[in-house]
């Protein structure tokens, strides 16, 4: 075990064979012929054979890849990564097995790219490329080919995915059949129909990005044992704007600095609506590829503002299913995390009063964010910047707010005139770091912008007589009487969150339910957190609640 601490794996040798003399040759030079052979006695602790390397002849059984401490490859992985260990062999003239180090194997730049063109020519057809980065990430045939495993469910589940959407996190838990089992990789990619038990679409926030949602994307995801496809709905301009809304009688239009016209919804449902849309062109595309995916659940998941439009979305791809006669076909389901109904929202919340502080902790949240994911690559006087700006965000963000009040910044104001305010509210303090600039703090900002404009814009048409009883909007999304259809909703509020800040405490959930009169099945749960902390703490409520719905609809 001395040698494994003081040399690199590669001039380990897989024997010690103790001789009295080393045979020589006419020349002086050892004679390798007449070294005696090593025996099983020989071998070194800690090291594994060339014969124990290999693969079994039958080529099925995995014991003959592990070393003792390894972790099992799965079946989706095993074959792939013994058909890369004998492209790792073959570059390097030696036996290798699965879990051998191609570099401390003796592999160097040139014998990888050798073995990466093998491999793209034995097993990267049907358009998986295999990169040359990918053997320097992962040298050894495990784990790059649990890397190329993990590429080819990247691509093959977002393949059906209409634009805006894009996909957060593959389902790995997708069952093969005993021939693509048995088969070699590229005939198990041509066969394989990955069956996903269910799709999760989570929403964008208010800021349109979907960065605040990628912890419990994860953490939903592992939790779920791989077993669903998480998908993003990120706000962008074709997305939100009329030139992508097929009616397109609600757009509002704005002129930009550079004199191009951007339109974006006047309102929040019209934003619904045309999410509505998109989720109803991915669920086409689901049928198309499997006759069983119309039945296959989605579950529409949002936090806050995020909530809101998952909910509106819903009733609208709901009633949309019902008018097509296939309501029942497809059971869509909405998680809302301390979410507020739209009423709610533009009622209580007041967002054209709360529009500095909105782009105010969007805004630290931006650079806080921008600052941790570069302080890697930061110069040590930014780096320590960075780290002072992140224990002060709450300060940054009410001097932020002030200044912008201040200079009456609303949600129509003019983008350009955002960045220098920032710089302003940072330069008293501890300044923006280098690599974040003026372009990226407006165009972090446009779907702020845009979704801010939609929930003011419903605000407005409330206050100018488009409502009805109780200043509810005249027209509000009733969901379509489906028959024995009903859209289930989670509901799950945190009791520090906005129900704290609201007359409602309720969030106006109640009167929604009220007005739907039966048309949803609900489940509400409180969770002891506050509304940032709610999409770490519902993680494992949300996924048993999935799972028991999953599990009820494959009844």
């Amino acid at each position: 075990m001395h040698l494994f601490h003081k040399v690199p794996r590669y001039m380990i040798p897989h024997y010690m064979v103790s001789v009295d003399s080393l045979p020589l040759a006419g020349t002086g030079k050892v004679n390798v012929k007449l070294l005696p052979s090593p025996q099983p006695s020989d071998l070194l602790s800690g090291a594994v054979s060339a014969q124990d390397g290999l693969q079994n002849g039958d080529g099925n059984s995995e014991g003959a890849d592990s070393k003792p401490g390894e972790t099992k490859l799965s079946s989706d992985i095993l074959p792939l990564a013994r058909d890369i260990a004998a492209i790792f062999s073959e570059a390097l003239g030696r036996r290798c097995s699965v879990h051998d180090d191609f570099f401390f194997s003796g592999g160097h730049s040139i014998l990888a790219a050798r073995a990466v063109q093998m491999m793209r020519a034995r097993l990267g057809g049907g358009g998986l490329a295999v990169p040359f980065t990918a053997i320097l990430a992962h040298p050894t045939p495990a784990a790059l080919a649990a890397r190329l495993v993990d590429m080819r469910r990247w691509r093959d589940q977002g393949g059906d995915l209409p634009a805006p959407l894009v996909l957060l996190r593959p389902a790995t838990a997708a069952s093969l059949s005993k021939e693509e089992d048995g088969g070699g990789f590229e005939e198990r990619r041509e066969g394989q129909k990955q069956s996903l038990p269910m799709d999760i679409v989570v929403m964008h926030p208010i800021g349109g990005g979907l960065m605040p949602m990628a912890g419990l994307a994860d953490a939903l995801g592992e939790r779920l044992r791989g077993e669903a496809r998480i998908i993003g709905l990120p706000w962008t301009s074709t997305s939100g704007g009329g030139g992508g809304n097929r009616r397109g009688e609600l757009a509002s239009t704005r002129r930009e600095e550079d004199g191009e016209e951007i339109s974006s919804p006047q309102t929040v449902e019209a934003l619904a609506e045309r999410y509505a849309e998109i989720l109803a062109d991915f669920i086409s595309a689901r049928s198309r590829g499997e006759a069983h995916d119309s039945d296959r659940p989605l579950y529409l998941l949002g936090w806050s503002f995020g909530g809101t439009l998952a909910y509106e979305a819903a009733k609208r791809l709901q009633s949309m299913r019902v008018a097509q006669g296939r309501g029942e076909e497809s059971s869509v389901q909405v998680v809302l995390l301390d979410a507020p109904t739209l009423d709610a929202a533009v009622r209580e919340l007041e967002p054209c009063s709360l529009v500095a502080e909105n782009y105010a902790e969007h805004m630290v949240d931006y650079i806080a964010e921008r600052t941790r994911s570069s302080s890697a690559t930061a110069s040590s006087p930014e780096l320590k910047r960075s780290t002072a700006q992140g224990q002060g965000q709450s300060d940054q963000i009410q001097s932020l707010r002030r200044l912008l009040r201040h200079s009456r910044f609303d949600e129509h104001t003019n983008l350009s005139a955002l960045a220098p305010l920032v710089r302003e509210c940072y330069d008293k303090s501890l300044g923006i770091p280098s690599w974040i600039t003026d372009a990226d703090l407006v165009e972090s900002s446009r779907g702020l912008q845009a979704n801010l404009q939609a929930l003011c814009g419903s605000s407005h048409a409330r206050r100018s007589g488009g409502h009805g009883e109780g200043g509810r909007q005249k027209g509000a999304a009733l969901i379509a009487d489906g028959g024995r259809a009903r859209l289930a909703v989670l509901h799950v509020q945190a009791t520090r969150g906005l129900g704290a800040r609201l007359p409602d405490a309720d969030l106006g959930w109640e009167a929604e339910r009220r007005l739907q009169a039966g048309r949803l099945v609900w489940t509400k749960h409180e969770v002891e957190t506050g509304h940032d902390d709610v999409l770490v703490s519902a993680v494992d409520l949300v996924a048993d609640h999935i799972s028991t719905t999953v599990g009820m609809n494959q009844d």
